[in-house]
């Protein structure tokens, strides 16, 4: 990540209008080989603010430096797009614990010339404030910034290769340079930020069993590589390389999104927490973040964007003793949490907010519906990109999404659908997707949380859930991430696992499907199921999963491959002529040899490999 240390005098500065012509602006640029677009930018500013006995991380209000003060761009892309980004508190700009230097992130996604004006303002309680309340302003005046944008770095790795992934009104994500997405992730474990090597960290619940436990994966130091991240935690040397190893790990086998919680506080794991020193929950302790704690934090997320690795953000459990620590709704407590994730976190690609974990529906809600809007426009406020906004379900039950589309205030937020499932994995994501149709929308639509709750994956039964579940719901139009239930080490869960590997069988499954649909342009396809009849209906995981661009190219799974059946092509012209192929789930290999099937009627399907009982995938393209 480029930093520029800039001259306070020089260029720190405030914007005096809603809004600022680019061509007002002296040219002043930054840098003499500029960093291409999509490669985030540090920006560290030293302010000199002060206050009694010296500003740090823990100075207590008036002069709390992530509540009293504040910092925010007005930034110009070379198109003329103007945007409000959140500056955030950074001590000494060096990860320690005092001094009066703040930073502001950006990821550019245009090449060319771009303009930023600096407002710097101090105030009670300013930064839980919307930039038309004004603070006392400091350093009034100075200079606008400069700095050059290049094109895209053909070395560049994971999303800085293929820019932010946003939400376009579509079924799946979209990256800027038109690549689409498929997400097969890792729901587990929940805490994966309860990690003992991070500044600062502690159980403070002793969850499960009153044991007290953080990760440590030590059974991944071994994949962390030379030049990847590392650093010093409370004064242990290399203590990064447990937890870059294990998302090394994880973008080996094809794992391409983590969900986790950034605070856990009252809830299962009460091990992850951004703030300096949580040991009660008042105002002030949960308004001061640990400087060094969160810049750790950063670097493991930008090591997952190389990575290619989507970062699913659970911004609130479903206990109440959780929801207590920040107060119900958008309290000044949540305003900042929320903005301080935002401006520190927000500005890498590959990111969607979850507001909550299982959340209700109302009555019952954790959130209710004004809350969860509320929360969502707040944090849209302070975000770069059009990330994707979520509600993770309770268990079976998906009536917050009619809740939310048809209640009181604008839905628009909400672009994104987080299910807990534990029966009828499939028709929930068809109900889910048909909820949003009928109110006119489009929705992307992950299955997060295979379960129950007790059991999930547990390394020894991925064959039984890539029949019940993987290849259902990819071929609905859905995405896929893999909950682990509750087991002990060295198995581990949700709360516990340290080693990946246990979960192999299903992460290898779920790369060979998403590399087979990624093959067949899944982006272009839609379920299917009625062109196939006559197959194998099999009682434990149903019958034939489809997904077609009709007249191009088909998609079939079979969960049961003795009986084949049938698939109209009557709609398609007579001569045309399609290749079909069979392909094994297990290893994905082509099996045997194409064969010839010509448009303009109901065809019967080819037999199925041996053994035929088992799963296999159909692969039928276009020919002429």
């Amino acid at each position: 990540m480029a930093r520029r240390r800039l001259l306070a005098g020089a260029l720190l500065g405030f914007w005096l209008a809603p809004a600022l012509s680019a061509q007002a602006l002296s040219v002043f640029s930054l840098d003499t080989r500029p960093p291409g677009v999509w490669e985030p930018r540090e920006f560290v500013i030293p302010t000199f603010a002060t206050a009694p006995g010296g500003l740090g991380e823990a100075t207590p209000s008036p002069h709390n430096p992530w509540l009293d003060f504040r910092l925010n761009a007005l930034v110009i892309s070379p198109s003329g797009r103007v945007l409000s980004v959140p500056g955030f508190y950074a001590a000494d700009g060096e990860g320690g614990d005092r001094g009066s230097t703040w930073k502001i992130r950006l990821t550019p996604d245009e090449p060319g010339q771009w303009g930023m004006l600096l407002r710097f303002e101090h105030g009670p309680r300013i930064n839980a404030r919307e930039l038309s309340v004004v603070g006392t302003q400091i350093f009034p005046g100075g200079f606008p910034l400069y700095f050059e944008v290049s094109g895209p770095d053909p070395k560049a790795e994971g999303f800085l290769a293929h820019g932010p992934l946003e939400f376009v009104s579509e079924r799946y994500l979209r990256h800027a340079d038109g690549t689409w997405f498929l997400k097969t992730g890792t729901n587990s474990p929940e805490n994966l930020l309860g990690y003992a090597g991070f500044d600062g960290a502690r159980d403070l619940g002793n969850l499960p069993r009153n044991q007290s436990f953080l990760h440590s994966y030590p059974d991944h130091v071994a994949d962390w590589r030379g030049g990847d991240p590392d650093w010093v935690a409370d004064g242990r040397p290399n203590a990064g390389k447990g937890i870059i190893g294990a998302f090394n790990y994880l973008a080996s086998r094809g794992v391409n999104s983590v969900y986790f919680l950034p605070m856990n506080l009252g809830g299962d794991g009460q091990d992850t927490f951004p703030f300096l020193d949580p040991t009660g929950s008042s105002f002030d302790q949960v308004t001061h973040y640990d400087v060094g704690r969160l810049e750790q934090w950063n670097l493991v997320f930008g090591h997952a964007q190389r990575l290619g690795i989507l970062l699913d953000v659970v911004l609130a459990e479903r206990e109440a003793s959780n929801i207590n620590w920040l107060g119900r709704g958008l309290t000044d407590e949540r305003r900042i949490y929320l903005k301080t994730l935002a401006a520190m976190f927000g500005h890498h690609p590959g990111l969607r907010w979850i507001l909550c974990e299982e959340n209700a529906p109302e009555p019952n809600a954790q959130f209710t519906v004004v809350e969860l809007g509320d929360m969502a426009r707040w944090l849209q406020k302070w975000s770069q990109f059009n990330h994707p906004f979520a509600i993770h379900t309770d268990p079976n039950d998906v009536q917050i999404f009619q809740q939310i589309l048809a209640g009181p205030s604008d839905p628009s937020w909400l672009t994104s659908a987080s299910l807990q499932v534990h029966r009828n994995y499939n028709p929930a994501t068809d109900t889910v997707l048909d909820i949003f149709e009928q109110a006119g929308r489009v929705a992307i639509v992950d299955l997060d949380e295979v379960g129950p709750a007790g059991q999930g994956i547990d390394g020894s039964n991925h064959e039984h859930f890539r029949k019940l579940v993987l290849w259902d719901v990819l071929l609905s139009g859905g995405n896929v991430s893999w909950y682990f239930g509750y087991h002990a080490l060295p198995l581990g869960g949700d709360i516990r696992t340290e080693d990946f590997r246990t979960r192999e069988g299903m992460f290898d499954a779920s790369f060979i499907a998403r590399s087979i649909l990624t093959r067949m342009q899944f982006w272009g396809m839609e379920p299917a199921d009625e062109l196939v009849t006559g197959d194998t209906l099999d009682p434990a995981y149903g019958d034939a999963e489809v997904m077609a661009a009709p007249g191009d190219r088909y998609l079939i799974y079979f969960s049961n491959a003795t009986t084949t059946g049938d698939l109209d092509l009557s709609a398609v012209p007579a001569s045309a002529r399609f290749t079909v192929r069979w392909h094994d789930p297990r290893t994905g290999a082509d099996v045997g040899s194409s064969v010839m099937m010509a448009g303009g009627a109901v065809r019967p399907l080819p037999a199925a490999p041996q053994p035929a009982g088992e799963d296999w995938v159909l692969v039928i393209s276009r020919a002429n």
